[in-house]
């Protein structure tokens, strides 16, 4: 046997087996196993290719563009005709810190990057972290709200009606260009509790859904676009990186180098930000820093759909 042939039927081996990974990961809901269509075709599409040049076999190399297309063709896109708006900017960040990690530099990082709203899971300590916070000269005169047994914060450059508790998620809401945007933030159960996930994801629809000027969500999911409690969620709100562009494939949130699952990089993109439809996606990217924490932060742009004046930032009030 030749090397090349060797080698394509180990190829071939790899993606029959990822194939069924993919498979199964799809039905079990927040499965880790891969969390991304847009990924998993990502993969597939590139293990394709290489067999196609090694093969010379035009199915893989037609299989492998099509795949690696996929992502593309999935994705939502931008509105056809987007109704103009004025501009803000959101942050969700699971802010847990391994042993080495400083609660400064999560101040430090976030205070670089100052979106309007900041919507942050596993805080540690909570009055520590807003003290650090507020003395960045980026977020000075910021606000804060957070409820008083949950490790869960909302800071914003508007003012925040108080911290509400719904179990596990936190409630808030700010008033912008007339209209009361409300704000959740939480933590979805570990992908070993499926019963526990669809729990969370039907209380948060149900929370959502009563929000008639819009309501924007930051979250730690534990699960991924696949999974049933995202797809749920996906019934009122629309995901800021699925919607622009290639969130799909892309966007990997989890885990940093912080952890050893993380040395060659994130895998999975379990951190999301979702909004109502009035809230108009128009940009994501994930920031580079992670200040010692297992996530990296997600950070989008948004319109706010006939609001105060197009392209600039929205006003309090």
């Amino acid at each position: 046997m030749t090397l090349r042939r060797a080698l394509s039927l180990a190829l071939v081996t790899v993606w029959v087996l990822f194939a069924i990974g993919v498979a199964l990961s799809w039905n079990l809901a927040g499965s880790h196993l891969p969390h991304l269509p847009g990924g998993a075709a990502l993969a597939m599409g590139i293990l394709a290719v290489i067999l196609g040049s090694l093969t010379g076999a035009a199915l893989w190399l037609g299989s492998g563009l099509a795949l690696l297309l996929l992502p593309l063709l999935a994705s939502a896109g931008p509105d056809p005709r987007p109704e103009p708006g004025c501009r803000i900017t959101a942050m969700t960040f699971n802010a847990k810190l391994l042993r080495s990690g400083r609660r400064d530099a999560v101040a430090e990082l976030l205070g670089a990057h100052p979106a309007d709203i900041i919507l942050l899971q596993e805080t540690g300590d909570r009055a520590e972290l807003a003290r650090l916070l507020l003395e960045q000269p980026g977020l000075r005169g910021w606000h804060v709200a957070t409820p008083p047994d949950l490790l869960l914060m909302a800071v914003s450059r508007f003012p925040l009606a108080p911290g509400l508790r719904h179990g596990g998620i936190l409630e808030t809401s700010v008033r912008v260009e007339g209209q009361r945007l409300r704000l959740f933030t939480a933590i979805g159960p570990k992908p070993t509790a499926p019963g526990q996930a669809a729990t969370f994801a039907r209380q948060l629809r149900d929370l959502v859904a009563g929000s008639p000027d819009g309501a924007l969500v930051g979250l730690d999911l534990n699960a991924g676009p696949a999974s049933a409690s995202a797809r749920l969620l996906r019934t009122v709100l629309r995901d800021a990186a699925m919607d622009t562009g290639l969130g799909a494939a892309f966007g990997f949130t989890f885990p940093t180098p912080a952890r050893r699952l993380g040395t060659l990089g994130p895998w999975a993109r379990i951190d999301q930000l979702l909004v109502t439809p009035g809230l108009r996606p128009d940009g994501w990217s994930v920031l580079a820093a992670h200040a010692e924490s297992t996530h990296f932060p997600l950070f989008g742009q948004f319109v706010l759909a006939g609001a105060g004046t197009p392209g600039e930032a929205c006003r309090a009030g």
